[in-house]
């Protein structure tokens, strides 16, 4: 079976010391630019100990029901790879707020927030993304150079801007 990014999984999932596994849900967290290439499945680990999930890098999803989990669940940024043949059965998919959300978990798990904003401006087409996303990066990004701009930072032209808005 060909799995994708968002699949909800049931792996038997050892515990920390390895002593013992238990058949325990998962989320294939890895993108079809590393399954091109790679073998494994990169995971993250599921858990139904809602109390355990408190940290600033868990989760807990929204819609467990829709993703085909039989019980409320968390994401916990335990990250793994493991073989596909290994999955025991695949029980569904994430909707896309919840794996937006594990998304950003796993960034602020990782410190790769710091870099994130280069990695949109040289990865990203912003003409396939929604024109309100588009907007609300454009107000961010004019406000922060105004605020730069009043500060005297001369790394920032706010006159561009005007020229970029008034199609010169």
């Amino acid at each position: 079976m060909v799995f994708q990014k968002g699949d909800a999984v049931i792996i038997q999932f050892p515990f920390t010391d390895l002593t013992v596994a238990k058949a325990r849900p998962a989320i294939v967290v890895s993108s079809t630019t590393y399954h091109e290439t790679e073998p494994d499945l990169i995971l993250a680990a599921l858990t139904t100990n809602l109390a355990a999930a408190a940290a600033p890098v868990d989760y807990i999803l929204k819609d467990w029901a829709a993703a085909g989990l039989r019980h409320p669940s968390a994401l916990k940024p335990l990250l793994f790879t493991l073989d596909p043949a290994l999955v025991l059965h695949r029980v569904g998919v994430l909707t896309w707020r919840d794996l937006a959300e594990v998304d950003r978990r796993l960034r602020r798990a990782m410190g790769l927030t710091a870099t994130v904003l280069e990695d949109v401006l040289t990865e990203v087409d912003f003409t396939r993304q929604s024109p309100a996303t588009v907007q609300a990066l454009a107000e961010k990004s004019v406000a922060a150079v105004r605020d730069f701009s009043v500060k005297g930072d001369g790394g920032v032209a706010p006159g561009r801007l005007l020229t970029l808005l008034s199609g010169r």
